[in-house]
């Protein structure tokens, strides 16, 4: 009785077998995939590039803005002022959609810091105040 053997190649590889035919079966296999996938050319950008659509002002960058200008603490910070700018930037990115959730929450803790008052005082400037100073 004759026995049906699979002829050796990339089936054979999955079920084992480790033969130069079968190991170069799965060698070219892998390198086709590889090559529809992973290689496909790049689109070349436009000669004429406008600023990206992050850096344009929208709605949310004109509010903030509008809001600090007021503050002394946005001239007091500079560094602060620019976050709170730069994130309602990405706000305002109809790409950057993922982001929203995570930018807006520290874009509140950024406004909330800048909100508070101008003169920022250390803690024993504080326990200073709430101690009495009158002599007993």
């Amino acid at each position: 009785m004759a026995t049906t053997e699979k002829p050796h190649g990339r089936s054979l590889y999955n079920a084992g077998c480790r033969c130069g035919v079968c190991r170069a079966a799965n060698r070219d296999h892998s390198r086709r995939r590889r090559s529809k996938h992973h290689l496909q050319p790049v689109s070349a950008p436009p000669a004429e590039a406008s600023p990206p659509a992050e850096f344009i002002s929208g709605p949310v960058t004109e509010a903030v803005a509008a809001q600090l200008a007021d503050t002394a603490a946005a001239q007091e910070r500079p560094g602060l002022y620019a976050v709170a700018i730069r994130l309602a930037q990405l706000l305002d990115n109809p790409d950057a959609v993922p982001q929203y959730a995570s930018a807006a929450h520290r874009l509140t803790e950024v406004l909330t810091i800048l909100s508070k008052s101008a003169a920022r005082k250390g803690r024993l400037a504080a326990v200073r105040t709430m101690t009495d100073n009158s002599p007993r």
